[in-house]
């Protein structure tokens, strides 16, 4: 018969094997089943089997009554005085030329970087890459799509019909709105997220919920930290795991991200929150009290 170590061993084997620590990268170059994402692409569902969902709302710079910075409520009644603009998030192609926005371009011509905004040093950062080895072996791509930054998302000035966004540019006013991302596969841990082209003029008051990523967790609590402002044509990655307590990151349901004005994010990588399921908690607590009654019967 097994030991109580033994058996102690094989039952926390079989609970982690069931605990849920999916990572997922949600670049918006490839979505949840590997179809590339074309530029200015209404993003929404591209990532439900992943259990993420995507809306915004387009503010342009003064919210409508109604709309709540805050807990990513857009109010986009058409009878409303001056209404906001929701699902105007898009992809937009970095890599492309003669955009309607330079300052968000990324381009490689005959092995030089051009555009406004330099790519070598994006090029060199290596700190999230293993997150992508699953999906990088899956879509054969080799890691082209995740040396540069590819698409990042924006939010559109110009209106979108339910698919797309016709020469998709960032809304230039400030602040912009907000991206909100439902978890609705169960709660999950913020990784990363990069941004793009947020120029420090637009967040000069921190405390503002237009400067603010929420974030929403199980229990109904909810807690927040500063968007990233690298400046006019920069980029900053906000590493959450280095930067912050996992309290702030940690078993989020729902995520609110502001600009403050223009400007673009990526590279959203998020874990679901470790929770050895209760099957293997059961099991395990029924074994011991199986083997302490049979060595007081002893």
């Amino acid at each position: 018969m097994l030991s109580f170590k033994q058996l102690l061993c094989v039952v926390l084997c079989v609970s982690s094997a069931n605990v849920l620590a999916t990572v997922r990268v949600v670049d918006f170059d490839l979505d949840a089943n590997l179809n590339r994402i074309q530029n200015g692409q209404v993003i929404d569902d591209e990532y439900a089997d992943w259990g993420i969902l995507i809306s915004s709302c387009n503010t342009n710079g003064v919210a409508a009554a109604g709309t709540d910075r805050v807990t990513g409520v857009c109010n986009d009644d058409p009878n409303a005085a001056n209404p906001d603009y929701s699902n105007r998030q898009a992809a937009f192609n970095t890599q492309a030329n003669n955009t309607q926005d330079p300052d968000l371009e990324f381009d490689r011509v005959n092995g030089n970087w051009v555009g406004a905004i330099s790519g070598d040093e994006y090029d060199r950062l290596t700190d999230y890459k293993s997150y992508y080895a699953d999906i990088k072996a899956q879509a054969g791509t080799g890691g082209g799509l995740w040396t540069r930054p590819g698409n990042a998302l924006i939010l559109n000035e110009q209106p979108c019909n339910a698919t797309s966004c016709t020469n998709p540019d960032d809304e230039g006013t400030r602040p912009g709105g907000f991206f909100v991302f439902d978890f609705t596969d169960g709660p999950v841990d913020i990784l990363n997220l990069d941004f793009f082209d947020v120029e420090g003029v637009e967040r000069t008051d921190t405390t503002s919920p237009q400067n603010l990523i929420y974030f929403f967790y199980a229990d109904g609590t909810s807690d927040s930290t500063q968007v990233l402002a690298p400046g006019n044509n920069e980029y900053a990655r906000k590493d959450f795991v280095s930067t912050e307590l996992a309290s702030l990151y940690t078993n989020v349901t729902k995520l609110v991200v502001n600009l403050p004005g223009s400007g673009a994010i990526n590279n959203l990588i998020v874990k679901a929150t470790e929770v050895p399921e209760p099957a293997g908690i059961a099991l395990f607590l029924s074994a011991g009290v199986i083997l302490l009654r049979r060595r007081k019967s002893k």
